[in-house]
């Protein structure tokens, strides 16, 4: 799905590699990048627990000040190669007993001020078992055990995901259920008591993911490392409590277009499945 969201772009490629990519790589490669990208001006540390300021500036003095400082090296941002009208699709032919898909969509950086308002649309559409997929696709008609959206947020971009596990002959009649339950999301608000139950959850996620001093750190840390503000969770709190229907519905009819769909599906495909298939998606 990456690939397919970002061709030709190094977000859109593997994070491990390829098996070719990484059998070439020399023990001279992997030393130029260690000493490209750690080093002092590219680390940050982030400590939380009973410790003092003091004894932490000691300690990174200690280890790290003797290193070479070198210019941090930038990164190409990503751009959204594909986000005009044309469908993105990957069908990958493989004899197993599910058939495995995602629809994805260009999505908001992780410091974009909608991205809280996007998150609660995120659990509404799929982000727990109280969702409309979950409640839909497999409750209602048993059509998949899994069944699920998410999202990512990336520094300079980022994807909303609708990902499904299926027996085969399910496939098409599945990606039916979830493109119509995205234009219920662009037709009509949510109610008023769904919006509630999503921020609740998301809101009760954020606390029990910062019971443990560790979750803290890491917390703290990534956002430092993505360029945004330090977290204030009564300022998190307060942008969640101000999303209303109308933000949900206006999020969903900017980035649940059919006209620019990327669809990624692996598993046993004949060519009528697969026409099938693209036709729920590409012409719901």
């Amino acid at each position: 799905m990456s690939e397919l969201l970002w061709p030709d772009q190094p977000v859109g490629r593997p994070i491990a590699g390829t098996i070719e990519t990484v059998s070439h790589l020399s023990r001279s490669e992997l030393y130029r990048y260690v000493q490209a990208y750690y080093h002092p001006k590219n680390i940050l540390v982030t400590v939380c627990g009973d410790i003092r300021h003091s004894e932490i500036e000691s300690l990174t003095e200690r280890y790290f000040n003797g290193r070479v400082k070198k210019p941090i090296s930038k990164f190409k941002p990503a751009t959204n190669k594909s986000n005009k009208k044309e469908s993105r699709i990957h069908f990958l032919d493989k004899k197993t007993e599910q058939t495995h898909f995602v629809i994805g969509f260009h999505g908001l950086s992780r410091n974009h001020p909608d991205r809280y308002a996007l998150s609660v649309l995120n659990i509404i559409l799929g982000g727990n078992m109280s969702s409309r997929l979950f409640e839909e696709v497999r409750e209602k008609r048993g059509l998949a055990y899994e069944i699920k959206s998410g999202l990512s947020f990336l520094n300079d971009t980022g994807a909303i995901s609708v990902s499904a596990g299926v027996e085969p002959k399910k496939a098409p009649l599945a990606a039916r259920i979830i493109m119509k339950e995205l234009s219920r999301l662009k037709r009509k608000p949510v109610t008023v008591s769904e919006l509630r139950r999503a921020k609740d959850y998301f809101l009760g996620q954020l606390m029990l993911g910062l019971e443990d001093t560790l979750d803290h750190a890491l917390w703290y840390g990534e956002r430092m490392l993505y360029g945004g503000d330090l977290p204030d969770i009564a300022e998190i709190r307060r942008q969640v409590e101000g999303v209303n229907e109308k933000d949900i519905q206006s999020l969903s009819q900017k980035f649940f277009k059919t006209d620019g769909i990327h669809l990624s599906l692996i598993g046993p495909v004949d060519s009528q499945s697969e026409i099938r298939i693209k036709s729920e998606c590409i012409c719901p």
